[in-house]
Order: structure tokens, then C-alpha cells, then sequence
């Protein structure tokens, strides 16, 4: 079984912030990350950088229970669920996880206005996400079993149950399958959202590759399909 990434010269590094600025103003994260992917990028031996929450392999448990647009809503305890992830727009090119239809995220997805002052918490998430809709990105596992002989492309789900009244969110691009739990325990659905949409509050790992001129990059896994170098390399975390 593939393993879904190409390693290859990849670094990581789990880093967390405070987690009461988290509170005070969750996209506070949002910048704090972009930061740090920012100056990883400017180095001049690394390609590209990014940051996400529940790399492949790490076993991470987060899963997010959601309802289809246009279907019956499930009954209580039968909603579906996935992997979620929250990743800064380059992730998938710096983990060598390869589009498939549609498009990466391009950080130009839509935030939600934080009033100064305000606490966030469960309570006022629902006014906070009102007018927002979250762009996805799921892997070709999750479009495979949710939407057999279908196009996923602008089809949308809702996370959560209804009476939470949570985002819904706009399918914007299929990716290949990764896997959390080892190569042998097959490919489990997994949905990516915008960390620019929805910051968490769990520690992220910022990866970064570095460059080689003897490689290039498979088209798919490029923005536009365009052609870059990398090279053959040892993973850290």
C-alpha cells in the first residue's frame, strides 16, 4: 500500500503556542503559524513550508462528525465522520501529497470578523461562522465513499449536527489518500479545512522541504502543474 506523501527531504516540527491566546482570539494562531512558515520559506535551502495539524503517521484521533447537503439527516449516532485537518495553503506541495481535480487552497479564503474583546467559546461560535462558508479539500478515499459516481467538486457538508448550526463546507478539491494509523491499517476518509478559516487549538507540526536540482516534482502535486526541484532526504519530528 502506498504510503500517500513523499518524504523525501521533508523536515517537521511540532510547535504550540499559549493556549489562552487561543482563547482571547483564535486567528491570532492563524498568524503565528503563517509566520513561521513564512520565515522557514525565506531560507534559501528550503522550497517550500507549511503547517498543519495530524501529519500522516502520527496516529492522530481527531475526527469531526458531519451530514451531507441534499440527503436525509442521519439519526442520532450514525452520523458519519472523517479526519480533520487544519493546514496552511502549501501543505499539501511540501508533503508531496498530490491534487487530483480541483484546486489547493490559495489563502484567499474568506475569515470571519473577531470583535476585540470577545471570548471566543462554543457558545458564540455560531454567530462567529454565520456568514462563512469553509472551503474543503477531501481526500479521494472520503469523495469515494461519500459520494460514489459522483463529482464532489461543489458539493457541500455540514460539520457537526444540525443543532449546532456549525459552517458548511464547499468541496473545493480532491487529494490523494494519506493514512494516521500505519500502512496496514488501510486509508480511513480525511477532510482538510483552511487554517486561515479554522485555527485549532491542538499543537501543529511546520514541515518544510528542501530543495535538490537532481528531482522534480510529480505535475499533480504542483500548483498549475508546474514543475519544481526537490531531492531524496531523512524526516525528522
Amino acid at each position: 500500500m502506498p504510503s500517500g506523501i513523499w518524504p523525501e527531504r521533508v523536515l517537521t516540527l511540532q510547535v504550540a503556542p499559549p493556549v489562552a491566546q487561543w482563547q482571547r482570539d483564535p486567528f491570532s494562531f492563524t498568524t503565528f503559524y503563517t509566520r513561521i512558515v513564512d520565515a522557514v520559506r525565506a531560507l534559501p535551502e528550503i522550497e517550500t513550508a507549511a503547517a498543519g495539524t495530524g501529519l500522516p503517521f502520527t496516529w492522530n484521533g481527531n475526527t469531526m462528525d458531519f451530514y451531507i447537503d441534499g440527503r436525509p439527516v442521519p439519526e442520532p449516532a450514525k452520523f458519519p465522520s472523517a479526519s480533520q485537518h487544519s493546514v496552511s495553503e502549501d501543505y499539501f506541495r511540501t508533503l508531496g501529497i498530490p491534487l487530483l481535480r480541483g484546486r489547493m487552497f490559495d489563502s484567499h479564503e474568506k475569515q470571519p470578523a473577531f470583535p476585540p474583546g470577545l471570548e471566543f467559546s462554543p457558545q458564540n461560535l455560531t454567530a462567529l461562522y454565520k456568514n462563512v462558508a469553509f472551503d474543503g479539500i477531501v481526500s479521494q478515499r472520503m469523495a469515494d465513499q461519500f459520494w460514489p459516481g459522483e463529482d464532489p467538486i461543489g458539493k457541500r457538508f455540514r460539520l457537526g449536527t444540525p443543532d449546532m448550526e456549525l459552517p458548511w463546507v464547499t468541496i473545493v478539491g480532491i487529494v490523494g489518500n494519506t493514512t494516521q494509523h500505519g500502512l496496514d491499517q488501510g486509508e480511513r476518509p480525511e477532510f482538510y479545512l483552511s487554517l486561515r478559516q479554522f485555527p485549532v487549538r491542538e499543537p501543529m507540526s511546520s514541515s518544510a522541504r528542501e530543495w535538490t536540482p537532481q528531482r522534480r516534482w510529480p505535475q499533480s502535486a504542483t500548483p498549475s502543474g508546474r514543475s519544481s526541484r526537490t531531492s531524496p532526504f531523512m524526516t525528522c519530528s
